[in-house]
């Protein structure tokens, strides 16, 4: 008897369930209000600790007003908390998530960043395509980035690293080959190595078409049009150099 109520119960909810939205509320988007964009958690490392990320943070809110508020998510939970209704958008990243979930997404024009995406190791690279199978280190908040024209290069024993400086110590103490990086932080990474005792780090192009993007919900349109009209401005800062970071400025 019990179990027949219960089924009862479930058969009145579900019609109901239906008629909700995925997300029951959106974030206010006031006049001049903060503007709250997700990113992965990896990330604050780079903001936290390198300066051409803490510039471009600091360069945007100097153009915003410092309304930009950064929240930090695991990367399989980044594209889902904007469409959640967590936050107003997403802070430079590729495309994450299914192609539902960016659907509700609009590019911020004028916010393109381009990067490529370069193998390094501590050996000479004659041919990129002879690290393939071996042993690469790589970060998960760009492995989804750099796995677009680098996947065929990992191999099982490829280990998952937590920042740059470990990628970096796990090549000098010879556990693994290289590993791929997104070239903003080429001459990061070549600081560390040679903060470890090694001498030159060296590096390879594989692909020199990434593009990232400041992502806003469709549904604020406003802030999708104030940024677009922002952006106008942000573009002609010296940090910002064919539509790349110049990395001499940071």
């Amino acid at each position: 008897m019990l179990l027949t109520f219960r089924s009862k119960l479930l058969l009145l909810f579900l019609p109901l369930q239906a008629l909700l939205p995925l997300s029951a509320t959106a974030l206010d988007q006031q006049p001049n209000g903060p503007i709250v964009l997700a990113t992965n958690v990896e990330y604050k490392e780079f903001v936290d600790v390198f300066d051409c990320d803490s510039m471009l943070l600091n360069t945007l809110n100097r153009h915003l007003d410092e309304r930009i508020e950064l929240q930090y998510y695991p990367a399989r939970r980044i594209a889902l908390a904007a469409e959640m209704g967590e936050v107003h958008g997403l802070y430079y990243t590729a495309k994450l998530g299914s192609a539902q979930q960016m659907a509700n997404m609009v590019r911020i024009k004028g916010s393109l960043i381009k990067e490529a995406t370069l193998l390094f190791s501590g050996e000479e690279i004659g041919d990129s395509a002879d690290f393939r199978g071996r042993r690469i280190a790589y970060l998960p908040a760009y492995r989804r980035i750099v796995g677009q024209v680098a996947s065929g290069y990992y191999a099982p024993s490829s280990v998952q690293a937590q920042s740059i400086g470990q990628m970096v110590k796990l090549l000098a103490a010879g556990r693994v080959d290289g590993f791929f990086l997104i070239s903003r932080y080429r001459l990061l990474a070549s600081q560390l190595y040679r903060e470890t005792g090694r001498d030159k780090l060296h590096s390879e192009t594989v692909y020199d078409d990434i593009r990232l993007h400041l992502h806003i919900d469709k549904r604020y349109t406003e802030l999708i049009k104030e940024l677009e009209l922002k952006y106008q401005q942000v573009q002609q800062d010296p940090l910002f150099q064919n539509q790349r970071l110049n990395v001499e400025e940071c």
